[in-house]
């Protein structure tokens, strides 16, 4: 897993879980490659069979697709409701 993935991922959801006195908000911003390195660590997206040259045709349709899921200021958002 990529270094700065596991640090976001951390960060993320360590601050939801301590249940301490937190802020209103906590914001990061990363580039749209480092959401898809997140979203590889979360396995969204994850396919059941792996896209190779023999089956690109028939896996047009695959849920890991970097347009669907990081298009140009995509966003993810974690929310803590007490």
């Amino acid at each position: 897993m990529n270094r700065t993935a596991i640090m976001l991922m951390t960060l993320c959801f360590s601050k939801l879980e301590k249940g301490e006195a937190q802020p209103d908000a906590v914001f990061y911003f990363t580039h749209d490659y480092e959401l898809l390195l997140f979203f590889t660590s979360l396995e969204v997206g994850k396919d059941d069979i792996k896209i190779t040259h023999s089956n690109y045709e028939s896996m047009a349709h695959r849920n890991w697709r970097t347009s669907l899921l990081t298009p140009f200021g995509g966003n993810f958002v974690a929310i803590l409701f007490k």
